[in-house]
């Protein structure tokens, strides 16, 4: 892990100097480094990545940059949305209803880019699937309707999670009359 650090500092030393091509090439290097020993998601790996995006910026390599911190969006999204959920559980539990809903509202809007849960008839794009995340969402979120008799939102809600759960509705209304 030396080497990485190394490789950070002189990269930090080539930047101010504006020698961006230079810099480039220590940063890859210590993010590789990073990567191997630590993996993708380790708070030096991310702060690495984010620095390599810095530089292709500077160098005007805009298209190389954008994919990185597309990619350190969504990973911080998917720590949010792990965050709001927990957050909100505990509020329902604690009876504070308006505000958990309130939270999965919010993780909702951040996992489904593509509108799944507020379209007409939703379905999953094989090519472009909602993250897996927004199914346990919906569960969580499902539960939380139905304990405020919020029965028609919580079956929307319902079937979608089910949707993305793989469930066929038909196999869902078989469960229902059984129970």
């Amino acid at each position: 892990m030396q080497v990485a650090a190394t490789l950070d500092d002189l990269g930090k030393l080539y930047f101010g100097q504006k020698r961006y091509p230079e810099a480039s090439y220590c940063y890859e290097r210590a993010l590789y480094i990073r990567q191997k020993v630590h993996g993708d998601d380790s708070a030096d790996t991310q702060a690495t990545l984010s620095t390599v995006a810095a530089v292709y910026a500077a160098q005007g390599r805009q298209s190389d940059a954008e994919p990185l911190y597309r990619g350190m969006l969504s990973a911080k999204e998917l720590d949010t949305v792990s965050s709001l959920n927990s957050l909100a559980a505990l509020l329902a539990d604690r009876n504070h209803n308006a505000e958990a809903e309130s939270l999965y509202k919010l993780s909702i809007a951040l996992l489904d880019k593509k509108g799944f849960v507020t379209a007409r008839k939703p379905a999953i794009t094989p090519n472009d699937p909602p993250p897996v995340q927004l199914a346990e969402t919906l569960d969580q979120y499902t539960a939380l309707l139905k304990k405020m008799h919020k029965k028609s939102d919580a079956a929307k809600m319902e079937t979608r999670a089910r949707i993305l759960h793989g469930i066929p509705e038909s196999a869902a209304a078989t469960k229902k009359k059984t129970k």
